[in-house]
């Protein structure tokens, strides 16, 4: 009889765990691209820096460094929300599974 009850929520469950899935896989994705985005911009920002520290263009260095730092804060906002959304999906699926 408990089945009966439980059911339909299963039901439910079924394409909001397919839906946080394919969001965790777009998640996955822009984070991979993101890491490797990250990583270039970073070498290019350390390359300005170095290059405007040459050239003594303060304001240039201040803007380089920004880049860099709203980059790192992209990615890490990127991470939380990946980890997240893996947490959903496993908890969605233990609620499907048992």
């Amino acid at each position: 009889m408990m089945w009966l009850i439980k059911f339909p929520f299963r039901l439910l469950a079924i394409p909001v765990f397919l839906t946080a899935w394919l969001f965790l896989i777009v998640i996955k994705l822009l984070s991979y691209l993101g890491n490797l985005a990250g990583g270039l911009v970073i070498l290019i920002v350390a390359g300005g820096i170095i290059f405007y520290i040459y050239k003594m263009q303060w304001t240039n260095l201040f803007l380089s460094v920004l880049v860099g730092v709203l980059v790192l804060a992209a990615m890490f906002c990127a991470t939380i929300i990946e980890m997240t959304m893996e947490r959903i999906c496993t908890a969605i699926g233990d609620f499907i599974r048992y």
